[in-house]
């Protein structure tokens, strides 16, 4: 295993996360020393936000929505993102996503 720990920013300010509702930075430090972050949104809080945002300038005219280097999961709890986070790495995804801090 590369990743040495994960820090889910929205975690910090947050006693009870909402795991399927929210949106978090998620900050991988190697086991090396570097450090590398990215946005991930939970399933529930994209289709929110969506929603919410059609009728603003950002949605467009309504025909497409745009957010960068998004990775979208089901929910946001510690684990599961280790998880995504090792298969990223393995799959080769890791560096289209993540950014070196």
């Amino acid at each position: 295993m590369f990743v040495k720990n994960i820090v889910l920013t929205r975690a910090l300010d947050r006693e009870s996360m909402d795991e399927e509702g929210l949106s978090t930075d998620v900050i991988v430090e190697l086991v090396d020393g570097q450090k590398y972050i990215a946005t991930f949104y939970a399933s529930d809080f994209l289709e929110t936000m969506i929603r919410e945002e059609r009728s603003t300038p950002e949605y467009s005219s309504g025909h497409y929505y745009k957010i960068l280097n998004m990775v979208l999961v089901k929910n946001l709890n510690h684990e599961d993102m280790l998880e995504v986070i090792d298969e990223m790495i393995d799959e080769g995804d890791f560096q289209l996503v993540f950014n070196k801090v």
